[in-house]
């Protein structure tokens, strides 16, 4: 678990956020962000975190996970009807979640726009060579910030990072420009080759505080 648990956390759980009129409940693991899925109350919320930290506590997670109905396939109140796409504020988020890895499409703001990238993304699963298209995309995917790797979501900034195929969290924030430093100071370590290291150490920091 680390940075997206507690990082402008509006609910007083770990890993439970309010989005709008919803609940929104995450979890990230070993530097993945997992998706635990949107909820009209907090007890629904609540609960599905718990659950997921149990099987991080058995070991069992990655498995639980990837037969969960997330994001690969009908996410728990998705807000669009549309796999991998949800209303977030007055954006719509896409993204698509292989093999147990999270990957972030882009905030749009309508669902037309969100379900292009979605579906462009399938088509490149299926031929083959989504990660070489994914590492294309992540350079022009509808950032609102001018700034790669920094969305608007409501009234935060959000953070993150791909390396080697992976989509690491980096924080949600309430100015843009703590946002930006962020990803900045993650970009010189992925430069540097001691990422790993760095997002760890970060991501520990941030939840001790």
């Amino acid at each position: 678990m680390g940075v997206a648990d507690d990082i402008n956390n509006t609910s007083g759980i770990t890993g439970v956020q309010k989005r709008g009129n919803k609940w929104a409940a995450n979890i990230v693991v070993k530097g993945r962000f997992c998706w635990l899925g949107s909820y009209k109350n907090i007890e629904d919320a609540v609960k599905i975190r718990k659950e997921a930290e149990k099987h991080v506590e058995t070991g069992d997670f990655t498995e639980w996970f990837k037969n969960y109905p997330f994001d690969g396939r009908k996410r728990p109140n998705n807000t669009s009807g549309v796999t991998g796409i949800q209303k977030i504020g007055n954006n719509w988020v896409a993204q698509i979640r292989i093999e147990g890895n999270n990957y972030w499409l882009g905030s749009y703001k309508n669902i037309e726009d969100a379900t292009k990238i979605r579906k462009e993304a399938e088509e490149h699963l299926k031929t083959g060579d989504f990660t070489e298209w994914f590492s294309s995309t992540r350079k022009r995917v509808n950032n609102t910030s001018g700034i790669t790797g920094v969305q608007k979501i409501r009234n935060s900034w959000w953070a993150q990072i791909g390396v080697k195929g992976k989509n690491y969290w980096l924080g949600s924030y309430k100015n843009k420009d703590d946002a930006v430093k962020i990803r900045k100071e993650a970009e010189k370590h992925v430069e540097t080759g001691d990422f790993i290291e760095w997002f760890e150490n970060f991501s520990g920091g941030r939840k001790r505080r």
